[in-house]
């Protein structure tokens, strides 16, 4: 995004889709997983410290930084943050259910083929969510840098 060019809406859409897919993809993958508990929490903890990391960078490099910083960093905290947790707790739940199936420690029946169903419609809705957060993320944060460059 340079602030003499037109603002590519369209490449800041699949840009950040894509980029808030691959985290939402893995954990959704380690759900199915044995070993997804600790993939999971590896994948919130590194998305974490992204976050923290980008926030403290905005907060200490730039004049005002805490109105870039908000800018920047405001549908990722409502949107994609929360819709992680979702599909973390989701995806734990699911592992833990596995592996408990695994090693025998499941005394009661499980309806596997439901909560497959059900955690599979998570993702669907996860998804739907994701599109929401890149169009917002494209064509409402691009639109606003750019104007607070220019002022």
């Amino acid at each position: 995004l340079y602030v003499n060019e037109e603002v590519n809406s369209t490449l800041l859409f699949k840009n950040a889709f894509l980029s808030a897919l691959k985290p939402l993809s893995l954990i959704w993958i380690s759900g199915f997983t044995v070993i997804g508990i600790p993939l999971i929490f590896f994948v919130l903890m590194k998305k974490g410290f992204i976050f923290g990391l980008i926030t403290n960078f905005l907060l200490t490099n730039f004049k005002g930084g805490i109105f870039l910083s908000v800018i920047l960093m405001f549908l990722e905290t409502v949107i994609l943050i929360p819709v992680m947790m979702v599909v973390s707790t989701y995806g734990i739940s699911l592992s833990k259910t596995l592996l408990g199936l695994v090693f025998g420690k499941i005394k009661y029946k499980v309806d596997l083929k439901n909560y497959l169903l059900f955690y599979l419609g998570i993702f669907i809705v996860t998804l739907l969510m994701l599109v929401i957060y890149a169009l917002l993320e494209g064509y409402f944060t691009g639109n606003v840098l750019k104007w607070y460059f220019k002022s």
